[in-house]
C-alpha cells in the first residue's frame, strides 16, 4: 500500500491529510471521517470519495480535481495512479501524463466529480467528431 500526502480544502483553507492505496483499495481519513473505497482502481476509488467529500464542502487540492484530468481504459485497467490532461481540440499533440495525486496551488482549478465527467464527455465528443470528419 502507498501513503500520499494531500492538501484538504475546507473553506478556503488547507490541511494535509493522508490516502492509503493499493490497486483496489483506497482509505482516507480526515478529522473524523474516514472513507473506504474497495474493488475500484485508484482514479474511481478517488472519484467516490470525491463525491462524498462534496457534500460536506471538502474538496481535495490534486491533480485528480482539475477538470482535464481523466485516465484512459487501459490506465483505469492496469490501476495505475497515472492521467492524462485532455484539452478539447488538441488531438495532434501527444497527451500528457501526470500523478493523480500531485499537489495543485491554486484552489480555483478545482473541479467537482460532476463537473469533471461533463468536461470528459465532452473531449470523447469531440475526439469522435474530429475522426468521424477525417474518415470522409
Amino acid at each position: 500500500m502507498t501513503i500520499y500526502i494531500i492538501k484538504v480544502v475546507v473553506d478556503g483553507m488547507f490541511a494535509a491529510e493522508t490516502v492509503s492505496v493499493s490497486y483496489d483499495h483506497m482509505e482516507f481519513c480526515y478529522n473524523d471521517i474516514e472513507l473506504i473505497e474497495k474493488g475500484s482502481p485508484p482514479f474511481h476509488a478517488l472519484m467516490n470519495i470525491r463525491r462524498k467529500l462534496e457534500k460536506q464542502n471538502i474538496l481535495l487540492a490534486i491533480n485528480a480535481c482539475l477538470k482535464e484530468v481523466y485516465p484512459s481504459g487501459m490506465q483505469v485497467s492496469c490501476g495505475v495512479t497515472t492521467a492524462y490532461i485532455c484539452i478539447i481540440g488538441e488531438f495532434s499533440k501527444p497527451f500528457k501524463m501526470i500523478d493523480i495525486f500531485g499537489e495543485i496551488s491554486d484552489t480555483s482549478l478545482i473541479s467537482t466529480v460532476e463537473e469533471q465527467e461533463q468536461y470528459h464527455k465532452e473531449c470523447v465528443k469531440s475526439f469522435k467528431q474530429k475522426n468521424r470528419s477525417e474518415r470522409r
